[in-house]
């Protein structure tokens, strides 16, 4: 090996530390980054062909980084409904941008997405969250490609209402009452229920009791204002015991009956409104209603976003209602530690990675989400520091190499 040989592989070294120390520093100035992945620096000797058994020939070292982005960090529960992480494989999909021109396609495990001022759902590198629009609840037709996801966005929600399909009545008639005629509209008990209508108007459904003989009563359901459908008179009779036995003179089960054709005569759909008497009782105590309970709702304002364990997000609404508006797309790789880095803590698809695959939350080889919730970084301090400590070692004996070949060549520069 020549001297000038031995010069060049102590430079290698110095080279090849100063890498290792690079990938060390950037580990450990990222320790705090949401869901960042350790890079490793992996070393290899250089033999050169003239190197042989009796004999050497000046080599090296040459180093190459690799990623650990399998490798699962930590994940930490946080107080943000946006905030979501990964258990498994897979990445979120996210864009470069929210404009209306094309932007890249990046993923990222960085979950830590919040509203912003235009209601984007935008992580802390500014990545916008890439979803696919929900119909009714329902998945688009086609999910195989990332052009049918579009970036979520939350503004463009509305105030919702829901229209009563359904009153559960939760009360007792009293047995000792004496019989009347409905004919007579002196009913024994009376009770409201508000209901709402398509438009999210509120309505209101009278409903008057009339023990018509023993064990038997008269249910008179008034639709207030109504147009049509405004008077339905419903025939209960009770056992002995006092639960319910038929409801319009069928034997219950089931224990509802339905109200048909209502027409309030605001331009709102004509309403059919199901009464769940499954929890009628007639005992000797006092009319009482525990509980009556519709499903409607009036107009309601946006209050909050969410995003579900199945990666759902949701908008809730100020009159409980809540509405699903995308399905948050999984993206896996065959590859996933050859996928390039870049800036923001998000990678690039490779070809030595291979063809992303979308998937929803936990299927087909995804990792689940976790809500309200963010992966830490995988950097192990220790690790890192010690490693430090021997990288500056290393390059400390390195660099002895370079002072040594400097010494003999001025020795040998003296000789001449």
């Amino acid at each position: 090996m020549s001297l000038l040989g031995a010069l060049n592989t102590g430079v290698s070294g110095l080279l090849a530390q100063s890498q290792d120390l690079t990938n060390i520093s950037n580990n450990i100035t990222n320790m705090s980054t949401t869901a960042y992945k350790s890079s490793n620096t992996n070393f290899a000797d250089m033999v050169t062909t003239a190197s042989g058994a009796s004999n050497a020939s000046s080599g090296g070292v040459t180093t190459t980084t690799s990623s650990t982005v399998t490798t699962q960090g930590t994940i930490k529960q946080t107080s943000s409904t946006t905030d979501i992480a990964i258990s498994g494989s897979g990445f979120f999909v996210v864009e470069s941008g929210t404009a209306s021109t094309t932007n890249d396609v990046l993923y990222t495990r960085d979950g830590s997405f919040s509203e912003n001022s235009d209601g984007y759902l935008v992580n802390s590198d500014g990545y916008t969250l890439m979803g696919w629009k929900l119909t009714s609840g329902n998945l688009p037709s086609s999910t195989s490609d990332t052009s049918t996801l579009t970036a979520v966005n939350v503004s463009s929600t509305t105030g919702t209402v829901e229209e009563t399909g359904n009153v559960t009545l939760n009360m007792n008639l009293q047995s000792s009452s004496t019989s009347t005629t409905v004919a007579s509209g002196n009913s024994q008990y009376t009770r409201d229920v508000t209901v709402y209508d398509s438009q999210g108007t509120a309505q209101t459904v009278a409903l008057d009791f009339y023990k018509t003989d023993a064990n038997t009563w008269t249910m008179e359901v008034t639709a207030s204002g109504a147009t049509a459908g405004t008077t339905t008179d419903v025939s209960l009779t009770f056992n002995s015991d006092g639960s319910i036995a038929t409801i319009g003179g069928a034997a219950v089960p089931p224990y509802t009956t339905t109200v048909s054709g209502i027409d309030w005569g605001n331009g709102s759909s004509t309403q059919s409104i199901t009464l769940n008497l499954s929890s009628m009782t007639q005992y000797s105590s006092s009319f009482a209603a525990t509980s009556v309970t519709q499903d409607g709702a009036g107009v309601g304002t946006l209050s909050s976003v969410s995003i579900n364990s199945s990666g759902v997000v949701v908008a809730s609404y100020s009159n409980g209602t809540t509405q699903d508006l995308y399905q948050i797309a999984i993206a896996t790789f065959s590859d996933a530690n050859a996928l390039q880095s870049t800036s923001g803590n998000a990678y690039k698809e490779t070809q030595s990675s291979g063809t992303y695959n979308l998937s929803t939350s936990g299927s087909n080889g995804a990792g689940s989400i976790e809500t309200s919730s963010l992966e830490e970084s995988n950097v192990d301090l220790a690790t890192e520091l010690t490693d430090m400590i021997v990288t500056q070692r290393a390059y400390s004996a390195a660099s002895k190499i370079v002072t040594t070949v400097d010494s003999m060549l001025q020795t040998l520069i003296a000789m001449t």
